[in-house]
């Protein structure tokens, strides 16, 4: 079960005389959450018992018929109530009954009554009540509707991953007043969203739970019968939208998540839980969309709209710290914090907690497409959206994604994966992209004159099948770069948030462009993140050079555990005078590969001891039992697994300290930002 959650308390003499003490305020119902209680009815002291299998009621006086139940929450304020056999006390059809299965029909939300408590349906608003007869009823005159709650043990705790963690952390704070913390600038806790929302299956939550947010059913219900419309995910996987996979997710976990599952959830909270328990510190949470994926998928559950979705990934977002609080305790008391400031990340980190920064890496900024060269959006629409998206709480984004848009070119990708990007372009801007020579050597990639024929009878397949066929440009041999740099209207929104203090993402832009947003931030004297280093355009050593001396951000992406030490060894040898650190850029969520297991290196032994001073058992989720030396990187519970893996190779100490330097290095590029003005005179 989650750290943080309190445990069954009290013993069976205490569970006869110690009652929870009545609240006094609106957060003292907070402290119900994860106990084991017994509920009584002020009529005749009767104490609510399981009658048979489908009903409650409170007709039984003796003590020791009452009901054990587990309070858990929901949200703030609400929970379920979970007997010994896996049922729940539910409103259904004007009735109290018992449900198996965790909704709406079984929350009440828990509130001051009298000196006691009452419990209100969420589904209708109205209260739980016991009549003289002993029945429990929605409501209604005739019937005490205070309920008291006595301390119990016995209860079945309500279904939930493991956290596998125990022990005491060091410090976020160091004694020179830095922060000690690794980080992640690229990680997508929304990735069910993306696409339309039919594509990556399993939540990062659910208000009812794991069984509800990572079940099988709901794998089959977005992916089909053994993931056969799974397109977008067989396509990644397999290079053809035609493939099978195992969808059986919460008990077993037989199918997934595994770290090649493009496609499934790899960011539920829990898992999040444990890498903040190893010393994450800080989280930059893209929100994402790309409509010209999304408008192509066959199967969606929202609007294509890049802003709607993103709006609705932000809701998420709150929804998501809240039920994290409610699991510690009440308001404020969760992990999972959002900032908006650096002064505030330092806070919520110097606490213990996780800083949270809401970023975007959609296609179309503000919808600032292009269709045949012609921008869909002008200055006073970038000019409303900046505005639009601080108000949202939005920090940090990439001005461009996959494709061209009204900013500029983007970065080529290779192989097969170049070749869908490519017709993606195509599809969006009525254009494919065009090629030139690099800016720098090293920089591009081979792009492929020859289409991949899809084959499938699925909507994707087909528009990317009608489009091919006229036939893809013909690319010179070797390496080549979008001859595309940026735009007017590119110039006008790298000004624009170095001067409204937005940090500027710069992966994934065109090599050409990207030299000129390099030259824009240095004639600002304002600092620029390389989120997923090498993703989205491979950064060069002079390049990067620039970046640091700019006071930058570049990030390891991840690898197993002896190509991290190696590539973080390689970026220190590009650092400059500032601090420096090396975050992490996973790309979880992105349809992204985690790192799989590596047979070449010793085992990891279980328990391990993190860096921070955590001990770390196997990771339990459901009946699944997770173990990096046979697994990898399965999801980001993981994670701890592979620093400790990291810590254990040859110059793996050093680049362990780097990475738990990884949080104060991308604060203190942000609070350079935040002090930095935009120059008003252009660089040459």
């Amino acid at each position: 079960m989650a750290a943080g959650v309190v445990a069954v308390l009290a013993t069976a003499a205490a569970a006869i005389t110690v009652p929870v003490a009545a609240p006094t305020s609106a957060a003292a119902p907070m402290r119900l959450a994860h106990r084991c209680v017994a509920l009584k009815a002020d009529v005749d002291n009767r104490y609510v018992a399981l009658g048979d299998s489908q009903t409650y009621s409170a007709d039984r006086p003796q003590r020791r018929n009452a009901e054990p139940l587990y309070l858990q929450p929901t949200g703030i304020g609400t929970y379920l109530l979970y007997d010994r056999e896996r049922g729940m006390l539910a409103a259904a059809n004007d009735a109290v009954t018992r449900t198996t299965t965790p909704g709406p029909s079984a929350q009440w939300r828990i509130g001051p009554s009298g000196g006691a408590y009452s419990l209100v349906s969420t589904t209708d608003g109205r209260k739980l009540a016991a009549s003289r007869s002993g029945a429990l009823r929605l409501g209604g005159t005739g019937a005490a509707t205070h309920f008291a709650f006595f301390v119990d043990d016995g209860c079945r705790r309500f279904p939930e991953a493991r956290v596998g963690a125990s022990g005491t952390p060091r410090s976020s704070e160091n004694a020179d007043g830095t922060v000690f913390g690794w980080a992640d600038l690229e990680f997508h806790q929304t990735a069910q969203y993306r696409a339309g929302g039919d594509v990556i299956a399993g939540e990062d939550f659910d208000p009812f739970g794991i069984t509800q947010a990572l079940s099988a059913n709901r794998d089959e219900q977005e992916h089909g019968p053994n993931g056969t419309l799974d397109v977008t995910g067989n396509l990644v996987r397999f290079g053809s939208p035609v493939g099978t996979t195992d969808t059986h997710g919460w008990p077993t976990f037989t199918g997934w998540p595994a770290y090649g599952t493009e496609t499934n959830q790899q960011a539920y909270w829990v898992w999040v839980e444990r890498a903040w328990r190893s010393g994450m510190r800080l989280m930059v949470a893209n929100t994402s969309e790309d409509e010209p994926l999304c408008r192509i998928e066959p199967r969606r559950s929202h609007s294509c709209d890049e802003e709607r979705s993103i709006a609705l990934q932000v809701r998420n977002l709150r929804h998501l710290q809240r039920y994290v609080d409610a699991q510690f305790g009440g308001p404020g008391r969760g992990f999972f914090r959002l900032v908006y400031s650096p002064a505030q990340a330092r806070r919520v980190i110097d606490a213990g907690k996780l800083a949270v920064i809401i970023g975007v890496e959609s296609s179309d900024p503000f919808g600032c497409s292009e269709y045949d060269g012609q921008p869909r959006c002008d200055r006073a629409d970038i000019d409303r959206g900046l505005s639009r998206w601080w108000r949202l709480g939005i920090r940090t984004f990439f001005p461009i994604h996959w494709v061209d848009n009204a900013f500029g070119g983007a970065a080529f990708e290779g192989g097969a994966t170049g070749t869908f990007i490519n017709l993606l372009n195509k599809y969006e801007t009525g254009q494919y992209f065009m090629a030139g020579k690099c800016p720098l050597p090293g920089e591009g990639e081979q792009m492929m004159s020859v289409g991949h024929y899809f084959s499938g009878s699925d909507p994707l397949s087909r528009t990317l099948d009608s489009l091919e066929a006229a036939g893809l440009p013909t690319y010179p041999n070797g390496k080549v770069c979008n001859a595309k740099g940026l735009t007017g209207l590119g110039v006008h929104v790298i000004k624009q948030m170095i001067a409204r203090h937005f940090m500027i993402m710069v992966d994934h832009v065109s090599e050409k462009a990207r030299e000129r947003v390099l030259a824009i931030a240095k004639h600002a004297h304002y600092p620029v993140v390389s989120p997923h280093t090498d993703i989205g355009g491979t950064w060069v050593p002079s390049d990067l050079r620039r970046l640091y001396a700019g006071g930058g951000v570049a990030t390891v992406v991840l690898d197993r555990a002896a190509g991290i030490v190696k590539r973080i060894h390689q970026l220190a040898r590009d650092a400059s005078r500032y601090y420096l650190g090396m975050p992490f850029g996973s790309d979880t969520g992105g349809f992204a590969s985690l790192p799989g297991p590596d047979k070449s290196q010793r085992p990891l032994r279980y328990p391990f001891t993190a860096y921070n001073g955590v001990t770390f058992g196997r990771e339990r989720v459901g009946q699944r039992v997770f173990d990096i030396n046979h697994d990898g990187v399965a999801e980001y519970g993981l994670m701890p697994d592979l620093l400790a893996e990291v810590r254990h190779q040859p110059g793996g100490r050093t680049a362990t300290s780097l990475v738990y330097r990884g949080a104060e290095a991308y604060l203190e590029a942000w609070e350079r930002a935040s002090r930095e003005r935009s120059r008003t005179a252009a660089p040459a």
